[in-house]
């Protein structure tokens, strides 16, 4: 009877560890914050007079951005990084400690990291041109200037995006293999897209008014789709419109009859929700006469800006998206160190355990 009894509590014991190693893990959603340092090297000083720069308390998965204002400069947590000679060499940006290449300058961060600057000599250098460019327009966005930076021919130099207020860019990095000038010049364009005024189906969207799929839309009057249509008033110009009827302005056009969303649509021209558009011009869900955000040109191919996410990099080169940075480029981080002690001192507990159990019914046997 004292054997089952000792048995039992020894049951209950194992399930009371079990249930903490549970816990543990179930404690690792807490925060666990990690740190971040980037040492000079040997051609580079901390601004500060600090030995490395440090950003400590860092959020689990959260974002970083290693600056680099010009090829002379990194800065970072309030710190800058600036050469000890800039008549001599060049910054071409950091790379994770133990390796030689180059990372990404805006990552998320999983594990404590340390980062080391990487230098050039800038006798052997080329210029390349980071541009700024508002997606939609294609033009340079007002405010913020080329960058200008210097590089090694053939070296893969990694730049992180600049935030700038009211845009989202195509990706938080971009990177590209420079080349001989002979070959013509180093020009980089990262793409932005306006967030206030991005194009969606539920949202707004403006060709001289409101647009939206449920919404207003309007070429100086309005139109919804479910309700009223009108270029300057509620009727078409020389037809209805409905949602599987027809609708003409010099062309059909439908919403599941003779045009839809994928299909031609005209206004004097063709026109598609995915498809081809046109009045006078190219146009997707938010343009006339220019490039769309939401659907691209004729091909219908998708826009780059169809995630809400940036992606982690782009590559002139070929448009490639491979994270290089720390992180694995989503990132996911796996569980916290407190958990997996938690996690493992139980299973060791747990073996102990069944051990101890064997070996004292082995013992019992014996003496019966």
């Amino acid at each position: 009877m004292k054997f089952t009894k000792r048995i039992l509590s020894l049951l209950l014991l194992l399930v009371f560890l079990c249930c903490f190693a549970l816990s543990v893990s179930a404690a690792d959603g807490d925060p666990y914050t990690y740190k971040v340092r980037i040492f000079p090297g040997n051609n580079g000083t901390v601004e500060s007079g600090a030995d490395y720069i440090e950003m400590a308390g860092i959020a689990a998965n959260s974002r970083v951005t290693i600056s680099m204002p010009d090829s002379f400069t990194i800065a970072f947590a309030g710190d800058k990084i600036t050469l000890n000679d800039n008549t001599k060499y060049i910054i071409r940006g950091v790379r994770i400690s133990g390796q030689d290449s180059l990372t990404t300058m805006n990552f998320a961060v999983t594990q404590d990291m340390d980062f080391v600057v990487a230098y050039g000599m800038l006798g052997n250098a080329v210029e390349y041109t980071l541009n700024f460019i508002d997606y939609a327009t294609r033009e340079e966005i007002p405010g913020h200037p080329p960058i200008t930076y210097f590089g090694t021919i053939g070296d893969s130099p990694v730049i992180a995006f600049h935030h700038i207020d009211g845009y989202r860019p195509r990706a938080y990095n971009i990177t590209g293999t420079l080349k001989d000038p002979s070959d013509g010049p180093n020009i980089w364009n990262l793409e932005y897209i306006r967030e206030e005024t991005e194009s969606s189906q539920g949202g707004e969207s403006s060709q001289g008014g409101e647009s939206s799929q449920g919404g207003e839309s309007s070429q100086g009057g309005e139109s919804s789709q479910g309700g009223e249509s009108s270029q300057g008033g509620e009727s078409s110009q020389g037809g209805e419109s409905s949602q599987g009827g027809e609708s003409s302005q010099g062309g059909e056009s439908s919403q599941g009859g003779e045009s839809s969303q994928g299909g031609e649509s005209s206004q004097g021209g063709e026109s598609s929700q995915g498809g081809e558009s046109s009045q006078g011009g190219e146009s997707s869900e938010s343009s006339q006469g220019g490039e769309s955000s939401e659907s691209s040109g004729s091909s219908g191919s998708s826009s780059p800006f169809d995630s809400s996410t940036p992606e982690e990099i782009i590559n002139i080169d070929d448009s490639s998206n491979v994270p290089l940075g720390p992180g694995g480029g989503d990132g996911s981080g796996g569980l916290s160190p407190i958990a997996i002690a938690g996690i493992a001192g139980g299973g060791v507990l747990g073996i102990g355990l069944i051990a101890w159990l064997i070996a004292a019914a082995k013992k019992r046997k014996r003496k019966e």
